[in-house]
């Protein structure tokens, strides 16, 4: 059942204040979806069931995979757009590795003016899409994204949290999107499984490193819009369900490799840099280089889990955060200095044939609101 015009105006007002006054219909907006996918073909077969059974079907749906290598995706993918039969649904194929290439191919391909994009290993709920064009009815909205109830051993994580998607004032990045309750809130950063934003707003930068996730490009695509003063909301009830599947490239669930370590502190330490105000790098600098997370390993995090009597390699762990966290600092150093026109990719600009439209970085003056 469709959602109501009631509900949708207090979905699109619940991260609001009263004072706001500005709503537009959403009627007009027209809504693209694009699945990136790497050898998943039965992941990709259920999610592309789970997007037809939209109540608000999408407008567009563009599947964008490599053209070598994946004979099964392929295969898969011609017979969706054989049964489908009508030129919205689209097939993109990609030569270069990374979920970059991939979401830049995608939206390329597309016209739509709301684009969003889903992992191939997540299912939507019937009402995803059109709750979260609801909350387009704010021109200040520029992206929207939901809550993603990750299976793990067939089980769906419950804990949940109220703090989603924050940066921190020292640059601590506080995920937490598959366990969000409450109401439509503004966030700092949304999940890359399941997000949506305006398309002008589709800016992706090619200095991330990696060969497969390119970890943490969302941060950059969202922190950008922040720093912007365009509103991210995160609404748990906007639902899919995340069967998270194996990757084929170096950062393996549960088991990254060196290199993997090091491509996701790199994209981390470039990115906040990027888009800290300046008061806030310094603090971030020292949070990142002397304290640590898992994941991202500094010399304090390592000796206290050392402590404790967890196994935290040296060589496998430490040593790849802090190489990977100091080439981040020199890109940053480098493209702050320097920045080449070709250091970001607009993606709605080269569809409409400007290469590098929007590449002037802000001001250091402005800061994550």
């Amino acid at each position: 059942m469709s959602l109501s015009r009631q509900t949708c105006a207090r979905h699109a007002t619940d991260h609001v204040s009263s004072a706001f006054s500005g709503h537009q219909s959403t009627d007009n907006l027209s809504a693209a979806v694009v699945v990136p996918t790497y050898r998943r073909p039965e992941e990709l077969e259920r999610c592309l069931h789970a997007l037809e059974r939209q109540t608000r079907p999408p407008d567009e749906i563009c599947v964008v995979h490599r053209d070598a290598g994946d004979p099964a995706t392929e295969a898969i993918v011609a017979a969706w757009k054989r049964r489908q039969g009508c030129s919205s649904r689209l097939t993109a194929m990609v030569s270069v590795p990374g979920v970059i290439a991939a979401m830049d191919m995608g939206v390329r391909s597309t016209t739509c003016d709301i684009i969003a994009v889903v992992d191939d290993d997540v299912q939507l709920q019937p009402d995803w899409l059109e709750r979260c064009l609801c909350h387009y009815a704010d021109p200040s909205v520029i992206g929207v994204g939901g809550r993603d109830i990750v299976h793990e051993r067939g089980a769906p994580c419950e804990a949940l949290q109220a703090r989603v998607g924050h940066v921190t004032w020292y640059g601590r990045i506080i995920g937490n999107h598959h366990r969000g309750s409450g109401m439509a809130r503004p966030v700092d950063v949304l999940k890359g499984a399941n997000m949506s934003l305006r398309r002008h707003y589709w800016v992706l930068d090619k200095r991330l490193h990696g060969t497969g996730a390119q970890v943490h490009w969302e941060v950059q695509v969202c922190l950008r819009v922040r720093r912007q003063n365009g509103t991210l909301i995160y609404d748990p009830g906007c639902l899919v369900d995340h069967f998270p599947a194996q990757r084929f490239d170096n950062d393996q669930r549960g088991a990254p490799t060196r290199k993997a370590i090091a491509d996701a502190c790199h994209n981390e330490v470039y990115i906040l840099l990027t888009y800290l105000a300046w008061w806030q790098r310094i603090p971030y600098l020292l949070y990142t280089f002397v304290i640590g997370r898992r994941g991202s390993w500094a010399a304090l995090r390592w000796i206290m889990i050392r402590s404790v009597g967890e196994s935290v390699s040296f060589h496998d762990q430490l040593i790849p955060s802090y190489r990977g966290k100091l080439t981040g600092l020199v890109s940053w150093l480098v493209v702050s200095k320097w920045r080449p026109l070709s250091s970001i990719y607009h993606v709605s600009a080269i569809a409409n044939g400007d290469r590098y439209a929007d590449n002037t970085p802000p001001t250091i003056r402005e800061r994550i609101a």
